[in-house]
């Protein structure tokens, strides 16, 4: 993935699915600001810009990481869905090679893995992210999300 998909996958998934439920303001603010920061930055060739990219990188992703699992709004209120769409998105939003260093972990990625990280409860949604981790079927899961599934 390149530098700019990089930092326009995390912009739409932070103004999908973090902005429009958090409620943690000033950590947004921090998170927008070096966001900014970050689209500021022009890699190219230089590796010493490349690295500095993506330092910032990791730890914009860990913030949001950190409001996935701390921020009730962004949680059980809206049924999950930022981390079920997270999850099933995975290669989407995060490069991959980034993945182990963002979520700080060597472990394997799987689904009970992710279950443990996001602290996540609920039956029904551990249910769906192993679905939905063991299937990666790229189909669009937020509407079942959403909706209790008639089964």
């Amino acid at each position: 993935m390149d530098f700019e998909q990089m930092i326009n996958n995390m912009k739409v998934f932070l103004y999908q699915f973090i902005l429009p439920f958090s409620t943690q303001a000033k950590e947004l603010a921090n998170v927008k600001a070096r966001l900014k920061q970050l689209e500021k930055i022009r890699p190219g060739n230089n590796k010493a810009k490349q690295n500095d990219f993506k330092k910032i990188y990791a730890k914009l992703w860990c913030q949001i990481l950190e409001l996935l699992k701390s921020d009730r709004s962004v949680r059980a209120n809206v049924n999950y869905v930022p981390q079920l769409q997270l999850i099933c998105y995975l290669e989407k939003y995060i490069d991959s090679k980034m993945t182990s260093e963002i979520f700080n972990t060597r472990r394997e990625f799987t689904a009970e893995f992710l279950i443990l990280f996001f602290d996540l409860r609920n039956e029904e949604i551990k249910k769906k992210i192993i679905h939905c981790y063991n299937n990666k079927s790229f189909v669009n899961y937020t509407a079942p999300l959403m909706n209790k599934e008639v089964g």
